[in-house]
């Protein structure tokens, strides 16, 4: 009777188990962009919901109990400053359907984190004279560290604070 050797066994087991890393760390680079792929996506939405609010009201959406009448313009889209975030406030105007939030699930990210902080964000500025609005991601499969100085001025240091290395422009 025949059966294999303590070594050609070992070969196998050794072969299944690069073939196994291989396949987890190409699956975990796949997993990253497609959470990048929902990041834009999810930036385009609320994009979307942002001019369609302003275009009916006149106004940015804004954190808050009293959603138009906040003072909080800038920052988290999804961090309920009070009870409400801008997101939040969106939903409950009709502009959005859902409650977005990174695929993270982070809502705010502390100031002291400077790499890997995941959640959107929204600035107004005056550049040359003229009103914009950006909204800022943070995505895994882009370097840390890009600048944005070329948006805003308090968006420049975002990318540096935060880690956000992606920005849209709304208006």
């Amino acid at each position: 009777m025949t059966g294999f050797t303590i070594v050609e066994l070992l070969i196998v087991i050794v072969v299944i188990a690069v073939l196994a890393t291989l396949t987890v760390s190409a699956f975990q680079g796949t997993q990253a962009k497609a959470r990048d792929s929902i990041r834009k996506a999810d930036l385009m939405n609320i994009k979307k919901a942002l001019l369609s609010q302003y275009n009916v009201s006149g106004t940015w959406a804004r954190a808050g109990d009293a959603c138009s009448t906040a003072t909080r313009t800038d920052g988290f889209l999804s961090l309920r400053y009070t009870v409400k975030s801008m997101v939040d406030c969106l939903v409950d105007d009709g502009f959005l359907k859902y409650d977005i939030v990174d695929p993270s699930g982070a809502r705010s990210c502390p100031v002291s984190t400077t790499v890997g902080c995941r959640t959107y964000m929204k600035v107004h500025c005056v550049v040359s004279g003229q009103q914009r609005v950006y909204i800022y991601a943070s995505l895994e499969t882009e370097a840390n560290g890009t600048s944005l100085t070329e948006h805003c001025s308090l968006g420049a240091s975002w990318d540096s604070n935060y880690g956000l290395n992606y920005a849209l422009q709304v208006m």
